[in-house]
């Protein structure tokens, strides 16, 4: 059964997704009063829950129309609310650059943006995740990740640091490129 048929909406992968959104709240407050360990198990707690929806997803055929929407948007929450809090709390040890915060909301903003119009359009299987799509993702959570482990280690590795927020941005622009011009192909204004 294709995702475009199945309607169900309680599925294991879909359950996991629903709790990777309902965590997000509960990290940010924990980064807000400075519960560092406490965030940080819950961030890895939610980046599981991101690969097994994806498996569970396809090992027992369960992908959904509302799971190709609830997967990717839940990622977004997730990842984007880390990023804010961070950038709003300011490590001393490894400080989000505000350009970068700047690039990852507008490209989530436009993704976002232009899968709203290709439902509308009804082109929704043009808002399926691309393998950039999901590079991208990976280098945010392995960001997160590692600005964890630097400020539980108090190091500043700079050098390191800024070369994986580059890494993120380069993977950001070039995925959002590359949605931009299958979205723009999928709605025929292909020159």
């Amino acid at each position: 059964m294709s995702a475009h048929n199945d309607h169900r909406w309680m599925t294991i992968s879909n359950v996991l997704s629903v709790l990777r959104v309902l965590i997000t709240p509960v990290i940010v407050y924990t980064l807000l009063m400075h519960y560092w360990h406490v965030s940080f198990w819950l961030f890895v707690i939610a980046s599981v829950t991101d690969l097994l929806d994806g498996y569970f997803a396809r090992v027992l055929h369960e992908q959904t129309i509302l799971g190709h929407y609830l997967d990717p948007l839940a990622d977004k929450i997730l990842l984007l609310s880390c990023f804010c809090t961070f950038a709003y709390v300011q490590l001393s040890t490894v400080p989000l650059p505000v350009w970068f915060i700047v690039l990852a909301l507008l490209r989530e903003a436009i993704i976002v943006a232009g899968g709203v119009v290709l439902v509308f359009q009804r082109k929704g299987h043009s808002t399926a995740p691309t393998l950039l799509g999901k590079v991208t993702t990976a280098s945010y959570m392995i960001l997160i990740l590692w600005m964890f482990l630097c400020y539980f280690a108090g190091w500043v590795p700079c050098k390191s640091f800024y070369g994986g927020v580059i890494v993120c941005a380069v993977c950001a622009a070039l995925s959002l490129v590359q949605y931009c011009m299958r979205g723009v192909k999928s709605l025929g204004f292909w020159l």
